[in-house]
């Protein structure tokens, strides 16, 4: 895709908001919030969860060190934050759901320092969820197919879990889940794409419940 499509790219484009959700309600930690309708809200909201995140890393960051988290890992997150308050500053909408996604990619790395596989890879799964939409939502589907192609690669690692806990059921709608999204980036039809994602990102949110 070139850059004139990803411009282009929005926050309903990427229904996010769907997908997210989907795995909120699931996960059943917090109640589903409408979005603000005022626009000057939702970047006022954008700023303060950025800010938050800030203080968040500020008490989080010397635990990492004290744990040996690579000094690489560590410094590529921060980076990653600074773009992300750069770009929520500029109003930068598809700037900010690139970078946000980015962020997710190196907490799973810094999780791996304080749990064990498979929930890092849980949240790595997560992560590529996220990308196919973005990829796909620019119409860049080769770029998508890699990320779902990891994620094929991957599952061994989370089935094998889910037979420990005896939950067969799940790891056999995963799989399934998994398929179905390939169908729909092979077709290259977005809103296939956002159905069988968001049914990805569910059965994602029951793995961690069954494996935590």
């Amino acid at each position: 895709a070139g850059e004139g499509e990803t411009a282009d790219l929005t926050f309903e484009a990427t229904t996010f908001g769907e997908v997210l959700a989907r795995e909120v309600e699931t996960g059943g930690r917090e109640k589903k919030q409408k979005p603000p309708q005022d626009e000057a809200e939702i970047w006022n909201q954008i700023k303060q969860k950025v800010t938050a995140l800030h203080s968040q890393w500020d008490q989080l960051e010397p635990d990492l060190m004290q744990k040996k988290v690579p000094a690489a890992v560590i410094g590529k997150f921060e980076d990653e934050l600074d773009s992300l308050t750069l770009f929520s500053t500029a109003q930068d909408g598809p700037s900010i759901l690139r970078s946000a996604n980015q962020l997710t990619g190196y907490l799973y790395q810094l999780m791996a320092s304080f749990v064990e596989d498979p929930i890092p890879l849980t949240y790595e799964f997560k992560y590529h969820l996220r990308k196919i939409l973005l990829h796909a939502a620019s119409g860049a589907y080769d770029l998508a197919g890699e990320n779902l192609a990891y994620m094929q690669e991957q599952k061994a690692a989370l089935t094998m879990a889910l037979e420990d806990k005896k939950a067969s059921a799940l790891e056999a709608e995963f799989s399934a889940s998994l398929d179905n999204l390939q169908r729909a980036l092979d077709k290259q039809n977005f809103d296939l794409v956002k159905v069988n994602a968001a049914v990805v990102m569910e059965n994602l949110a029951l793995i961690l419940q069954a494996i935590e």
